[in-house]
């Protein structure tokens, strides 16, 4: 169904079946639950998602969207779990995203309250988590690299790194800054969505406690860590996650992940997201432009824009990062 100013009239999408929808989704599922064992299949499952998603509909959807040059998807089911803005066509070449602009909402109740509640932000302040510290969590490498990036996007900055990025400072800050970015580790729960957290110094900070206290002037949260856009397998119709509850809490924007995304290419999208909103350009098409910089970046630009030792770098002419599992898994929640 397509709903704009002139009403609503249904889109015809007859490959895109209940049946299709549950074997696509369970085969991602069961790739990404093994990723760990055999990540070429991982990989290969990823990109063979967004070509089954073309070819179920999204060719028909973006042929439909022809006449402008952004759209916002409400999504149901097990649809929530997948990457309809990366849908790909197998020959032709190109994503969804490259010819209109594709956001994500839970609902348009939500998405019309975070509207609104964009229109009274200031725009002057970022809260940064910086890789919080604590002894069970792996090291961030690339958290300062996005740090950095961060807090050059805003005059003032409340920047919690290590052991500082505790539940307490987070929740106050969260009321102070019109931006927030995230650089942590994530837990996601698909069966308790309400117990989904980000992984702070003293403890997790759930999706549950967010709702508790909620935000009040942030305009983005940007949540730079793994799953932070999954709902519960068992329940996708309930769409609980951060991008919702941070939606429902008033915030207009929330950037999050649909699985474990890798962390030099997630800074590198980072630094050019945060570049972008720099230039001028609006959050939705920062992210979009972002990602076309991931899957464009040469072993050259990767290696200067994240500083990596000769022994590591990528080869200079390459594009390391041009299949989805490096950009895809972000969305945009909102408008």
């Amino acid at each position: 169904m397509r709903v704009d100013s002139g009403g609503a009239a249904p889109i015809d999408l007859p490959d895109l079946t209940e049946e299709a929808v549950v074997a696509l989704s369970r085969d991602f599922v069961a790739a990404l639950d093994t990723r760990h064992s055999d990540r070429s299949a991982w990989h290969q499952q990823v990109a063979t998602t967004c070509m089954a998603l073309w070819d179920l509909g999204v060719d028909r959807l973006v042929a439909q969207l022809s006449d402008v040059d952004a759209a916002v998807l409400v999504p149901t089911g097990l649809l929530t779990l997948l990457p309809l803005h990366a849908a790909m066509p197998a020959i032709e070449g190109g994503y969804a995203l490259d010819t209109v602009r594709l956001t994500y909402a839970p609902n348009a109740r939500l998405l019309l309250s975070g509207r609104h509640a964009g229109d009274t932000v200031v725009h002057d302040s970022v809260m940064v988590v910086d890789a919080p510290h604590r002894a069970d969590l792996s090291p961030l490498p690339f958290s300062p690299i996005e740090a950095r990036a961060a807090i050059g996007a805003r005059p003032r900055c409340e920047h919690l790194h290590g052991k500082d990025a505790t539940i307490p400072r987070v929740l106050d800050a969260l009321a102070r800054n019109d931006l927030l970015h995230f650089s942590c580790h994530a837990m996601a729960d698909p069966t308790r969505a309400w117990a989904s957290a980000l992984l702070l110094a003293d403890g997790p900070l759930t999706v549950e406690r967010i709702r508790q206290t909620p935000p009040r002037h942030a305009r983005l949260a940007f949540l730079s860590a793994c799953e932070t856009a999954v709902v519960s397998y068992a329940l996708p119709d309930e769409v609980i996650a951060f991008p919702s509850v941070l939606l429902a809490a008033g915030i207009p924007g929330v950037i999050a992940s649909l699985w474990p995304v890798p962390q030099a290419a997630t800074a590198l999208l980072v630094t050019a997201f945060y570049d972008e909103l720099i230039r001028g350009v609006d959050l939705p098409d920062a992210l979009r432009q972002a990602q076309r910089t991931v899957r464009e970046a040469t072993g050259s630009l990767i290696s200067e824009r994240l500083k990596l030792p000769w022994r590591s770098a990528p080869a200079p002419s390459s594009r390391p990062f041009s299949h989805p599992v490096f950009w895809a898994g972000f969305t945009f929640t909102g408008e």
